[in-house]
């Protein structure tokens, strides 16, 4: 772990913070008058400007040091904070989440390039299993401790503290290390992306970011409106769903080591996934409605660890940033398309109904899995 400590700690307290009000948003947005279509557009924006700042956010962690990188989008996270904390018009909100977008894409793909340049082929699922782990963790964390915040505190005192604790965590993230830069072309990143795997891989991976569009619009509001929730316990149910997330992410990176295929992780990780989000539509039940989110959190841990893997034996290390970002506007699109059809959907046929749809467009995801030739082979330099 030591190799990589600087990484984890950043990647859980980033997941810490978001979570604090991210699954909450649909609630504050409804409180203050917003209907479900602002919503769906809002949350969309967030992801279009992803989509369009990826790749540029992608070749320039190519060129430039990851970790100044990752210290501006700390910045840019602290900004949108504490501008949610007074804000409550429609476009000025429309205009921070243009500024969600960037932060969180640049911190994603710069920290998600930084750990991916450094790790080595020996432990590779290991390593990257733990960043999982982080991810899972950090995410759980933040949704139970965001559900207590919430149940004492308002929302404008949540903004506040995650935009003051954005700050301390952008000091923390100049102890990155440092990763070596190359000069790439722009030639080089569009013959990578010609490869029939990638290109399976990337239609793989819009069917499964679909999802994330209902988490965005549906999810939070399901447990509290369905399932009957408060705030506290819908926060716990994703805390302990996302532990298994973390978990799995952990395992299989492990599993990886010992030879176990990337197809086997991803045909595990697209049913469990699917199962889970289909499974709500049958249940308002708690018990049920955890389980089903255990099951479907099991599946989004092994496509978490499936997808690192997978980009590391893909591409080379050199163009890793790059080639990251173009796989991050596939997912973009998928979410966006789920985020924007989502908000509507749930309010004509109910909030179950795109959780339910977005299950069965994952499921259909494990038709791809033949198609992709993966091995768990292959052996690249460090570039640090």
């Amino acid at each position: 772990m030591s190799d990589h400590k600087h990484e984890y700690v950043v990647m859980f307290l980033n997941c810490v913070l978001p979570c604090l009000t991210s699954f909450f948003m649909p609630v504050y947005f409804k409180s203050i008058g917003l209907n479900g279509w602002q919503m769906g557009v809002l949350m969309a924006i967030g992801s279009l400007v992803m989509f369009l700042a990826s790749f540029p956010i992608g070749m320039i962690n190519d060129n430039v040091m990851s970790k100044i990188m990752v210290f501006i989008s700390m910045l840019l996270m602290a900004s949108y904070y504490f501008g949610l904390a007074v804000a409550k018009n429609f476009w000025i909100l429309a205009a921070l989440y243009v500024i969600w977008g960037v932060s969180g894409n640049l911190f994603r793909l710069s920290l998600d390039s930084l750990i991916m340049k450094r790790v080595g082929h020996d432990g590779k699922g290991r390593s990257l299993g733990l960043y999982v782990f982080s991810n899972g963790i950090g995410s759980a964390i933040g949704f139970f401790i965001g559900g207590l915040i919430l149940n004492v505190f308002t929302f404008k005192t949540a903004f506040l503290i995650t935009g003051v604790s954005a700050l301390v965590l952008s000091v923390y993230s100049l102890f990155l290390p440092r990763t070596m830069v190359s000069t790439t072309k722009l030639k080089d990143y569009i013959k990578d992306v010609k490869d029939k795997t990638v290109l399976w891989m990337a239609l793989l991976y819009f069917l499964l970011a679909y999802h994330w569009g209902p988490e965005k619009t549906s999810v939070s509001l399901f447990l509290k409106e369905d399932a009957g929730l408060s705030m506290m316990q819908s926060g716990l149910v994703l805390c302990i769903a996302l532990v298994f997330l973390g978990t799995t992410g952990y395992v299989l990176g492990k599993r990886y080591d010992k030879k176990l295929s990337l197809k086997r992780i991803v045909a595990f990780g697209l049913f469990m996934s699917g199962l889970g989000n289909v499974g709500w539509y049958f249940t308002t039940q708690p018990l049920l409605v955890l389980l089903f989110r255990v099951t479907h959190e099991i599946g989004d841990g092994a496509f978490a660890i499936f997808i690192y893997l997978a980009i590391t034996e893909v591409f080379k290390k050199e163009r890793l940033g790059g080639n990251t970002a173009l796989m991050g506007i596939v997912s973009v699109l998928g979410s966006v398309t789920g985020t924007v059809l989502s908000g509507g959907l749930g309010g004509l046929y109910g909030n179950a109904f795109p959780i339910f749809l977005s299950g069965i467009l994952t499921l259909a995801a494990l038709m791809i899995v033949p198609k992709l030739q993966l091995s768990n082979v292959k052996e690249q330099k460090n570039l640090y």
